[in-house]
């Protein structure tokens, strides 16, 4: 159950100021939270019930589910390698997309999937502009082209950048070809507007820092730009419901 939102001085932030802080926003807020009685509470119930929701929700479990839905019997060799999401999401184009030959920049991999799951509700796969709250918990599927490193960002309408996958690492980690589903999830905050995911690939290894740098202000555009020496660039704007 949603904790009642607290009773407030003239001093005290809006409800939903206190909400981005309970998930790891608005650190400006922080002073304020620790010394009031009243939103003190309000944001450790906050956490408290958002750390139980991860609790029951493991990553295994979350994997569990997918094979399962994935589990078709004596399907064809193509049809395995998409079963998992042309069940869910009918709008998800499965093309896998390549570097060029002149190790330029491809954008909007279709390589890059990403799955829902949202309180007792089934797993579903996102396609562009699919709505989102805070508390939804993600996962990612990659099919890389072959063995290279891979690093899946998050821009929010802050513009804030958070690396995904490896979560909150500097460096990206190798994936395999035709890798599929990544370890680990990771649960939305409640800031809102669009939210991006970006997942970046390349043969060679990379840092997040400058890419996360790039990523910064582009939350409101149409598209968003990487420049990055022969990587795979794929990109998913979903929209996410604010507090």
């Amino acid at each position: 159950m949603r904790p009642v939102p607290p009773s407030r001085t003239p001093s005290c932030p809006p409800t939903e100021a206190l909400e981005s802080f309970a998930a790891g926003a608005s650190p400006e807020l922080a002073t304020h939270v620790s010394a009031c009685p009243h939103c003190g509470p309000y944001c450790a119930e906050l956490r408290a019930q958002a750390d139980a929701f991860a609790r029951a929700r493991p990553p295994e479990l979350f994997l569990k589910q997918l094979e399962r839905r994935a589990q078709v019997k004596n399907p064809p060799a193509w049809w395995r390698w998409i079963a998992i999401a042309v069940p869910l999401a009918a709008t998800v184009v499965l093309v896998v997309t390549r570097p060029g030959v002149d190790d330029g920049v491809t954008l909007k991999g279709s390589a890059f999937k990403v799955f829902l799951k949202r309180g007792d509700a089934e797993v579903v796969a996102l396609g562009s502009e699919a709505p989102v709250q805070a508390r939804d918990a993600l996962r990612f599927s990659f099919d890389a082209p072959e063995d290279g490193y891979l690093a899946v960002f998050d821009l929010d309408g802050a513009e804030e950048v958070t690396v995904f996958f490896p979560y909150g690492e500097t460096a990206a980690v190798p994936v395999e070809r035709a890798q599929g589903l990544l370890p680990g999830s990771v649960v939305l905050d409640a800031q809102g507007g669009p939210e991006w995911l970006v997942a970046v690939w390349s043969r060679k290894p990379f840092k997040t820092a400058a890419l996360a740098a790039q990523l910064r202000g582009q939350a409101t555009h149409p598209d968003v730009k990487v420049s990055c020496e022969g990587c795979v660039v794929s990109t998913l704007r979903l929209s996410k419901r604010g507090p």
